[in-house]
């Protein structure tokens, strides 16, 4: 009876070992000691059937340029054996039904599906219980289609993307961190940044999400790369630092009676961050600068308002307490 019980033991620990890879495999090697890039299977599917079925859809994000690519994507369907095209069409047809509409930043429901598959890494098969069964059994059978046809093109790039950034964060990623946390008054999270490289992520080419904490970012937008996709990196790492100084405006603000206004907290991680990569790489154009968010609103008028309260504490001429008190005073 023992043997038969230790035999019954050793097939399922073989079972579950047979369903996952060796996870080490995800991780790609970098300079950095801040974040820590990951090249996994699932979320690279997840998010090129997400940005894929909004591109059927039609929505108007999908002709931003961190998503138009996937176009060309599109074309390979046709070039696929029917096996593989009918399963794979019929994936794009539960994510056009089930979640492409839906915001993967800000649906609730879209975002946790996304976490659980960043979790699951590269495993071969999803060992999570928590995803719906019918999304399970539908991911499963495209997984065989985007590991055979796909998937090792994404894997190179992400690579390549993470490769090209090294030499940018070995150089400059300490005095970032020290200068971005403390513009903040925050320490970097004691577990470190998460960045899941992806071919595709959004319109926007990176956000950042929890639970888990992580970055989502794109290699394949090519306005993401060189500083500007250092600038990218440490502007998203921000959303998990900023949170004491947003607190503290908000409580500032409802104890007037005011309002902050729309986007505001965000135009002040887009300044600092390109201000602070400007500080050390002095030819550097901010990302929010090069790309014309001050030209237009909410961004234009909320510029003035960073120019006169916010970069006077940046130039060290007041205090971070004076500047949110300034801002503060200064909103409707």
């Amino acid at each position: 009876m023992k043997r038969f019980y230790w035999l019954i033991l050793i097939l399922v620990i073989s079972c579950r070992a047979n369903a996952q890879e060796d996870n080490s495999n995800h991780l790609i090697p970098s300079a950095s000691q801040f974040f820590e890039f990951h090249n996994a299977f699932w979320t690279n599917m997840h998010h090129f059937l997400y940005v894929k079925a909004r591109a059927q859809l039609n929505t108007q994000d999908s002709q931003r340029r961190a998503v138009i690519g996937v176009k060309k994507d599109l074309d390979r369907i046709d070039q696929l054996p029917k096996r593989d095209r009918d399963i794979w069409e019929k994936t794009l047809l539960y994510y056009r039904e089930n979640l492409a509409s839906a915001s993967i930043l800000f649906d609730r429901k879209l975002s946790k599906i996304s976490g659980l598959l960043a979790l699951e890494e590269s495993n071969k098969s999803i060992q999570t219980e928590e995803l719906d069964n019918e999304l399970v059994q539908i991911l499963t059978q495209a997984a065989k289609v985007y590991r055979a046809h796909w998937w090792p093109d994404h894997k190179k790039k992400n690579k390549e993307w993470v490769d090209s950034m090294s030499p940018l964060l070995k150089e400059h990623e300490v005095k970032l961190e020290k200068r971005l946390t403390s513009i903040y008054n925050n320490k970097w999270p004691a577990e470190g940044m998460r960045v899941d490289v992806c071919a595709y992520t959004n319109w926007a080419g990176a956000y950042s999400t929890w639970p888990p904490q992580r970055i989502a970012y794109a290699s394949t937008d090519s306005t993401l790369g060189g500083t500007s996709g250092l600038e990218t990196l440490f502007h998203e790492a921000m959303h998990f630092v900023e949170r004491v100084v947003s607190r503290d405006l908000y409580q500032k603000t409802r104890s007037l009676d005011k309002q902050i206004p729309s986007q505001f907290t965000h135009a002040i991680i887009f300044y600092s961050s390109g201000y602070a990569v400007k500080e050390v790489i002095p030819d550097h154009v901010p990302y929010a600068l090069a790309r014309g968010f001050w030209n237009r609103e909410p961004w234009k008028g909320n510029l003035i308002l960073i120019e006169e309260h916010w970069v006077p504490y940046l130039e060290g001429k007041i205090s971070l307490e004076e500047s949110l008190d300034r801002m503060a005073k200064s909103f409707k």
